[in-house]
């Protein structure tokens, strides 16, 4: 009688484990060779990472069109062992994107000094297409 019991016990605790193991894995993250960098997106999370030297006064900037992607934010980090960029020296600039709803939006990055007037030498455009607030592709056009 015990031996049934102790099946039993060891067939539920297996089944625990893998129901646990199948519901714990990692979602996973696409990689896209983009242009002067990379964009890399995991469910409703897009992160676009561009190479820039903001010390020459360039700066990437994004325009959205499109209602199913959002801007998060964006940030500059040096090459270097600091946390400052030193004259000359690159980086990248790193643009957070949130995903909504369903749908498809179109980024576009420019590669400009904010104070001149002449048009950008550089410029990205990404496609997103949503669904149900993930994404579920990124291209560049």
């Amino acid at each position: 009688m015990k031996k049934p019991m102790k099946l039993v016990l060891l067939g539920a605790c297996m089944a625990a484990f893998v129901a646990c193991a199948v519901g714990c894995t990692a979602a996973q993250s696409t990689a896209v060779e983009v242009t002067d960098g990379r964009a890399q997106f995991s469910q409703g999370e897009l992160e676009v990472q561009l190479d820039a030297n903001p010390t020459t006064g360039y700066e990437w900037t994004c325009a959205i069109e499109g209602d199913a992607v959002t801007a998060e934010g964006d940030n500059y980090v040096a090459s270097g062992d600091g946390n400052e960029p030193k004259a000359g020296e690159g980086g990248v600039q790193i643009f957070a994107f949130k995903a909504s709803g369903s749908g498809e939006a179109t980024l576009t990055f420019t590669y400009a000094r904010s104070w001149e007037s002449t048009d950008s030498d550089k410029a990205i455009t990404l496609k997103a297409t949503v669904e149900n607030g993930e994404f579920k592709q990124v291209e560049e056009l």
